[in-house]
């Protein structure tokens, strides 16, 4: 919801809450967030320290203040298990104005608590508690000396503690205050550092006219990937300069490592940067020449790539006209260009060699997909092209839209014998794939669907071009998040159907400028070096300006493995502009990895 009318403001969530038929592992809660400007922190609950387990309707309820910067405040239902949960009698108040006086009051006791951990000064800390204060976390009570006296050990192991906490809300009765605090602790060990974030609620009591703090109860905390620390860097880098090799003299590392996997699918940490097409060009070109790789699938709509295709196997029509007709910018790329035209004069050179094929996986927006099959209908079965025409035309409902394409695909199955014998068992399966295509589309649309769908799809889609090109290599270029072999991802999908037949490769890089989306335009944009510790900033401190490392071969037990087996912080911006850094594990995710010290944006199509 807009925060305006909240700004500065006490509000409150109360609903009445029930499980169906719990189980022992099974709870719900209610949330409530409030969004200030530029990232600051705001209130938060989400009823972590009480959840609701109760198979008879309660009420529950959480409070909170608006703060006078706040962007927006949201509301919700947390569900962990498998219960159904239902709510009743939801309410969103606005109870009064903050006590903006006991935030300030209190925010500078919390600012004395974080100086006493920034110095180290643990004693400061004791001080300004009661001496049976205590911290809560879950259902463990620990004394407050008991957790100060750990700290003071772990400091003495030259562990250092730097915190950050601001106060959100403050409801003080007479002598006693409840304070909600969000807190950024980061932890800094000589091997590693990392960083949590964590919402708590504290009681303060109020003792010869000064405020002690008597509980700290922990409602949610976010425990951060650590950073590498510099002597673990060193040990890291040293096996890592053995291992990698320096591309573009490494490809044949990277040709012995596929083996003879049929597919390779060649990921991007930036759909926008021209380093990473250019290797994958030169992958490409020593795939084709030297291990027989024949069809190269890009993660654009499979029929809006057909013209492409006519392109390279018969010179009809225009590389850069067929490129636009592909309606994506990251593949409408002057790197993108330089690639057909080399597997067109591939297809022209005398002498014999394979045809090579360039084709698409994707299916986000692709209107060719349903044109191709009223096409072959009206070819074929023209009593049946002005039903499956009406059928791609319905757009008032996507359920009912999805319902009609797969109501069109169906037709095909029901007819596939004497159709096949009309045109062919070629053009029958293209038809029919371009069925698939334009039900996948409409189906992606459901709010139930998304990226999930999506990714299932490219990897039957994927499936289909190996049936449709038997005994023919593969290779696959799309964005790291769909060659990983993460739970949903597509190389997950693949790598359950193919198994070692499958060889994915994903990149990285340290900083420079990359192509994408912001403001409804594709801009360029510079990207800042990710900060010292960071999976990037690692393979970087390397100083090989790109190589490839076959993570297969990197033994777990070695201190390399054991690192890349480990979450590390990776840029990776894709569609959209984004600087943010994403938590990864390398060995769990890739076969394979391609790293970029710098990038550079790339150039689009004149």
């Amino acid at each position: 919801m807009d925060a305006a009318p909240c700004r500065g403001q006490t509000v409150r969530l109360r609903a009445a809450v029930r499980l169906e038929h719990p189980g022992a592992s099974d709870r719900a809660q209610l949330w409530l967030r409030v969004e200030r400007t530029g990232g600051e922190p705001g209130f938060y609950d989400d009823m972590g320290d009480r959840p609701i387990t109760s198979a008879s309707w309660q009420t529950y309820e959480i409070s909170g203040d608006v703060a006078a910067d706040a962007q927006a405040v949201e509301i919700g239902v947390l569900v962990s298990g498998r219960a159904r949960v239902w709510v009743d009698r939801a309410a969103f108040e606005i109870l009064g104005t903050a006590d903006a006086a006991g935030q300030e009051a209190f925010q500078k006791l919390y600012a004395r608590v974080d100086a006493a951990y920034a110095a180290g000064n643990l004693q400061a800390v004791a001080a300004l508690a009661t001496p049976d204060a205590q911290v809560t976390i879950g259902a463990e009570r620990m004394p407050l000396p008991s957790v100060l006296a750990q700290m003071e050990a772990d400091l003495r192991r030259g562990t250092r503690y730097a915190s950050h906490s601001t106060v959100t809300a403050v409801r003080a009765s007479g002598s006693e205050a409840s304070v909600s605090v969000n807190n950024q602790t980061t932890v800094t060990s000589p091997d590693a550092a990392r960083t949590a974030t964590s919402a708590s609620r504290d009681t303060w009591v109020k003792i010869d006219g000064a405020w002690k703090l008597r509980r700290s109860v922990l409602i949610v905390t976010n425990l951060g990937v650590p950073l590498t620390g510099r002597e673990a860097v060193r040990r890291v880098v040293e096996e890592l300069r053995q291992r990698a090799a320096a591309l573009p003299e490494g490809l044949p590392a990277l040709s012995q490592a596929i083996g003879d996997a049929r597919i390779v699918a060649l990921g991007e940490a930036s759909y926008g940067t021209r380093e990473f097409a250019e290797i994958n060009r030169g992958i490409i070109q020593y795939l084709v020449e030297h291990k027989q790789f024949s069809v190269v699938a890009i993660g654009a709509d499979w029929a809006e790539a057909h013209a492409l295709d006519r392109y390279i196997k018969t010179g009809e029509g225009d590389a850069t006209a067929a490129l636009e007709k592909l309606n994506a910018w990251p593949w409408e790329t002057v790197e993108m260009l330089q690639l057909v035209r080399w597997m067109r004069a591939y297809n022209t050179a005398p002498g014999p060699h394979p045809v090579l094929s360039l084709t698409g996986f994707d299916m986000q927006s692709s209107p060719q997909a349903a044109a191709m099959v009223v096409d072959y209908l009206k070819q074929y079965a023209p009593e049946t092209a002005g039903q499956a025409e009406l059928a791609y035309q319905e757009i008032r409902d996507a359920g009912r839209a999805a319902s009609a394409a797969t109501a069109v695909a169906h037709m095909l199955d029901a007819h596939h014998r004497e159709l096949s014998a009309a045109s062919g068992e070629d053009a029958w399966r293209e038809a029919r794939q371009a069925a698939a295509v334009a039900y996948q589309m409409r189906e992606m649309q459901l709010s139930s669907k998304g990226q999930a769908f999506r990714a299932e799809s490219m990897a039957g889609n994927v499936e289909w071009l190996a049936t449709a090109h038997p005994g023919e290599k593969i290779v696959a270029l799309t964005h790291n998040a769909n060659v990983s072999t993460a739970p949903g991802a597509m190389g997950n999908w693949l790598r359950a159907r193919y198994g070692r037949q499958l060889y994915t490769v994903g990149y990285a890089f340290r900083g420079g400028e990359l192509r994408a989306v912001e403001h409804d335009s594709v801009l360029a944009r510079r990207v800042e070096a990710s900060p010292e510790g960071t999976g990037d900033a690692v393979l970087s401190a390397a100083g090989m300006p790109a190589f490839f490392l076959d993570l297969r071969r990197v033994p777990a037990q070695s201190v390399l493995g054991a690192w890349l087996s480990e979450p590390h912080l990776f840029r990776l911006t894709g569609v959209m502009w984004s600087e943010a850094l994403t938590a990864q594990i390398p060995a769990k995710l890739y076969d394979g990895l391609i790293f970029v010290e710098e990038s550079h944006p790339t150039s689009e199509v004149p």
